[in-house]
């Protein structure tokens, strides 16, 4: 059951997971057949899968009625499949309009993310397809809001701890700083090529797939991941502010302005990394 599912492709997955549901959950669970959605998020929706990984399944409900008695029963199936070693982990059902409603607050970067890559094992009214078209992508004053946080964050982060910290000579701190500089840095490429987000450790290997990006970039962050050095670091970070503000401005998304002004920046919408 799924036992080599890393050999698999997302398509042979959902065929897999589809028939477990059909021939296990919802015949022992026959209530709630067709009122529930299925679907396959994760590493195998993102397809970066591994023999390491776990099918990740989301199921979402419309009637609150069956919230408790579907908890309680998954939780059970859950036990099941635990039995038997299945590498598959169900997560805690979730209540379409809720879901919904996250959604479309667009700050739920991680949710969007996973449910925009979702692949879909069962969507008994086809609201998930509709839905799934609906949240591809940012509206476009969102997508510019968050731009201009990250890049804010980018600055702040240099200017207000990383200086500081190496003035410091405090090493441990300079380096978690550095890396959340990296992390802003990588966010603005992914999203600049329409992805959301990634989880920190998908993010280096996404960010390094990307097909467009500027020259020298992906060299500069790899060599200040490895790197200790409080002053070659130091310039390779301004490096990569350099490029990425360079990029942003001639894409129209931000302006050039003043330290100050990044510094004193408050966007309404964050990105959550």
């Amino acid at each position: 059951m799924l036992q080599n599912f890393h050999k698999q492709n997302a398509k042979q997955i959902v065929k897999e997971a589809k028939e477990i549901f059909d021939t296990k959950f919802f015949i022992q669970y026959p209530e709630f057949k067709g009122r529930v959605d299925i679907l396959i998020v994760g590493s195998v929706a993102n397809g970066v899968h591994d023999k390491y990984s776990d099918v990740d399944i989301e199921l979402l409900y419309r009637d609150v009625r069956i919230g408790d008695e579907l908890l309680s029963s998954v939780k059970k199936f859950k036990k099941e499949l635990s039995l038997i070693d299945a590498p598959v982990q169900i997560h805690r059902p979730k209540l379409l309009d809720a879901f919904v409603t996250d959604l479309d607050s667009w700050t739920r970067d991680g949710m969007l993310r996973e449910f925009s890559n979702a692949k879909i094992v069962s969507d008994s009214t086809g609201d998930i397809t509709r839905l799934q078209k609906m949240y591809k992508w940012y509206p476009k004053d969102v997508y510019k809001e968050k731009i201009n946080w990250l890049f804010a964050e980018m600055m702040f982060e240099y200017h207000e701890r990383h200086l500081v910290a190496v003035k410091r000579g405090d090493v441990y701190f300079a380096n978690i700083v550095k890396n959340q500089i990296l992390k802003y840095a990588m966010t603005v490429e992914l999203m600049l090529n329409r992805k959301y987000p990634s989880f920190d450790k998908h993010l280096y290997g996404d960010f390094k797939s990307l097909k467009k990006l500027p020259r020298g970039l992906v060299a500069v962050i790899s060599k200040c991941i490895r790197s200790t050095e409080f002053s070659n670091g130091q310039k390779d970070l301004e490096k990569i502010i350099f490029i990425t503000e360079k990029l942003l401005i001639s894409k129209k998304l931000i302006n050039q302005e003043s330290l100050q002004y990044w510094i004193e920046l408050r966007p309404k919408y964050s990105v959550e990394v």
